[in-house]
């Protein structure tokens, strides 16, 4: 599945998706902005927490 990098984030949730990008560590955000943003490819758990994946490098590249 090709993540759709065109889907609309609020802006909460792309500055969720931006403060996952600052390193694998315990990320305290929103139990609703975490889902949906696994659910979109954008973050997984990782060692250590959660962590962007390639496809929410390319959304953060992209900018709101």
């Amino acid at each position: 599945m090709t993540p759709n990098l065109d889907v609309h984030l609020t802006h909460e949730e792309f500055a969720s998706l931006a403060e996952c990008a600052k390193g694998p560590m315990k990320k305290i955000i929103p139990e609703a902005h975490k889902v949906k943003l696994k659910e979109l490819g954008f973050i997984a758990e990782k060692l250590g927490g959660l962590g962007v994946t390639d496809a929410g490098q390319m959304r953060l590249a992209r900018g709101k």
